[in-house]
């Protein structure tokens, strides 16, 4: 009985004690958007700008199971080529992005803001 008591009561100290921080695995990459569709000047490099945070999560995306955007460090340039009369395509060339997963072996669902700490 006094065995039950006791390891019940060091099971909830487990519980209740702060989770231990989770690791993370940073690498910086540098990715180009897709091209715009073919359009009048203005609503093409729009087109362009819009396509960055898809694009850019995409990218980290592209590298693994786990990889997510992290921030975009540069957004890049925007270059423009001419497609027909008075139409151009736009695509926004070498954004530096920071890309992270969880490091193999950490903590995992304790690292998730709603469940614990967030570094």
């Amino acid at each position: 009985m006094k065995l039950r008591l006791l390891s019940g009561a060091i099971l909830f100290a487990v519980m209740l004690s702060p989770a231990s921080a989770t690791d993370w695995v940073s690498e910086s990459l540098t990715a180009s958007a897709k091209r715009s569709r073919c359009l009048d000047p203005e609503a093409a490099s729009r087109e362009a700008r819009e396509r960055v945070p898809i694009d850019s999560s995409n990218a980290c995306r592209s590298k693994g199971y786990g990889w997510h955007l992290e921030r975009v460090v540069a957004e890049g340039t925007l270059a423009c080529d001419s497609c027909s009369e008075g139409k151009t395509q736009c695509q926004v060339r070498d954004m530096n992005l920071e890309c992270r997963r969880l490091k193999p072996g950490s903590v995992g669902i304790m690292g998730v803001p709603f469940f614990g700490s967030h570094e």
